[in-house]
């Protein structure tokens, strides 16, 4: 078992190199051996609020703690769950009992063994402090069989490995003893995990300090998004909370940043000429951009006038707005699952429903539907550059075809505050991260949706049909059945494109190949 796996992950870690490549993916690979040594510093454009990862599902409460933690699982340049602290991992028939082998030889950073009791424990806290826990409400028990063999017993088929490497958080693995600790009651010294990296020194809203460690047992596979072979080449690696774009930016120009986090698109120009820095987009789009219709009332509460607004929006003209017309940082496409993702389809194209451009479709369906000139509120935000500029985009475009449009503006938490009061609003802008696996749709598409009343018979029955089913293809015809109904139904959201995020460093930093996050693995500086 376990080397039939380690085949099939060493072609699937070629297959999507070659694919990245392919695409034109930023994959930074240098011809020089790599060489250790030195301080990598690191600008993040968000202020971690903890290092305790496994109690948020923050965006920015992932960076630092993924080069500390491991999982038994964690996701591949495929967006597939292979193995991590696992060596491997096997299911009975119906996919009830899943049962995992550790690699040996594992040390905490503050030199105990791991073994199965630590990842039973882990577990357990998992359950007590996450954001997540209900993912696992299936769980009947999680045993250790012995020192290096841990049993998830289900009450229905569940796809464990899957869950265990979503980082939304991650279930990563702790020393035992901290089975029973709450959120926000972990001192900085017993933030311990098995990573290539440990903590030294945090001092909040300044910087976060992580040195190499030195017992760090790599995996034997080969690199691949977040999975297999993960190397500290550098002896430091200090991540400074730099949240003002211009500050991130200028520290890059003067070399006090060796890496920034989210490049604006609008910025790339001022370093097309200068060989000393590199700007590159992440492997993964950063987000697909989506307008929220609001079914709880007139006049999306009607299908036509849903249909209208899809036929209406010209999505090529839009997302060249939103990429600052820089067509290599985003994509005109259809799909609610990013490319490279095996989910990917087409179905929007070809049921021709995707960037209609359809003015004289939109005003028939508007005048069937009795649209008599009545404002249409759309809420927006200026913190996300993306939507704000989606939405400005739509606003024009739907006022050409003759809407009457409000645009109102908020900050983050007030634009979503706003989307609270259903009697508010018509259509409100959001993004959608990349995801791993169709079931992470589920909270949006399955039963009533919070955001905006919309709940959808046809989802509801093929989602149903997915908990119950293990085959890849057979889950791919179902999601393509329901990303049909998505443009069918125009609901509960209209997508309008993927963006990436950028990020700069210098030239001299080697090995950086970004795919959601910024990672200090596998990178050294050549200076």
């Amino acid at each position: 078992m376990a080397s039939k796996r380690r085949i099939l992950f060493l072609l699937r870690a070629l297959g999507s190199l070659a694919l990245l490549l392919a695409v034109g993916f930023s994959v930074a690979i240098a011809a020089d051996e790599p060489t250790q040594g030195g301080t990598l510093t690191i600008a993040l454009q968000a202020t971690p609020t903890t290092i305790d990862w496994m109690t948020n599902n923050a965006t920015s409460a992932r960076v630092v703690p993924i080069h500390i933690y491991e999982g038994l699982a964690t996701f591949d340049g495929s967006l597939d769950p292979v193995p991590q602290l696992a060596e491997s991992w096997e299911a009975n028939e119906d996919n009830t009992v899943w049962t995992f082998k550790l690699r040996q030889g594992i040390t905490f950073h503050d030199g105990g063994a791991l073994t199965a009791e630590d990842v039973v424990a882990s577990y357990e806290r998992f359950l007590l402090v996450s954001p997540r826990s209900a993912d696992f409400t299936g769980v009947e028990s999680v045993t250790a069989l012995d020192d290096y063999t841990i049993q998830f017993t289900c009450s229905s088929p569940s796809r464990i490995p899957t869950l265990l490497a979503l980082y939304a958080p991650q279930a990563y693995v702790m020393p035992a003893r901290y089975r029973d600790v709450g959120i926000g009651e972990l001192a900085v010294e017993d933030l311990i995990g098995t990573g290539p990296f440990k903590l030294v020194e945090w001092i909040p809203d300044k910087h976060i300090k992580l040195a190499r460690f030195d017992e760090y047992v790599p995996s034997d596979f080969p690199a691949s998004g977040f999975a297999g072979k993960r190397i500290a080449y550098v002896d430091e690696v200090v991540f400074k909370c730099v949240t003002e774009t211009g500050a991130r930016v200028a520290g890059l120009e003067t070399g006090e940043y060796d890496i920034i986090e989210a490049l604006p698109i609008e910025d790339v120009n001022r370093f097309d000429q200068d060989a000393s820095i590199v700007v590159g987009k992440l492997s993964l789009p950063y987000l697909w951009v989506s307008a929220i219709m609001n079914t709880t009332k007139w006049p999306f509460s009607d299908l036509r006038m849903r249909q209208a607004v899809l036929a209406a929006l010209c999505q090529d003209e839009i997302m060249s707005v939103v990429g600052h017309g820089r067509p290599e940082f985003y994509n005109v496409d259809p799909s609610i699952f990013m490319t490279p993702s095996k989910w990917y389809s087409d179905i929007g194209d070809r049921l021709g429903l995707y960037n209609q451009c359809d003015t004289e479709k939109a005003k028939r369906l508007m005048e069937e539907a009795g649209y008599d000139g009545e404002p249409i509120v759309i809420v927006t935000n200026h913190a996300y550059d993306s939507m704000y500029r989606a939405s400005m985009m739509t606003a024009a475009q739907l006022e050409k075809i003759g809407f009457a449009v409000e645009l109102e503006v908020y900050d983050w938490p007030g634009a979503r505050t706003r989307r609270g009061d259903l009697t508010a609003w018509d259509i409100c802008y959001t993004g959608h991260t990349p995801r791993q696996d169709p079931s992470l749709y589920y909270g949006i598409y399955y039963g009533p949706n919070e955001w905006c009343g919309w709940q959808n018979d046809i989802f509801d029955r093929l989602i149903e049909e997915d908990m119950q089913t293990f085959d890849d293809a057979e889950r791919y015809r179902i999601w393509e059945e329901i990303q049909a109904e998505f443009y069918r139904s125009v609901g509960p959201e209209i997508k309008h494109g993927d963006i990436y995020a950028l990020h700069a460093w210098q030239s001299y930093v080697q090995g950086y190949a970004p795919a959601f996050f910024a990672t200090a693995w596998n990178v050294w500086l050549d200076k």
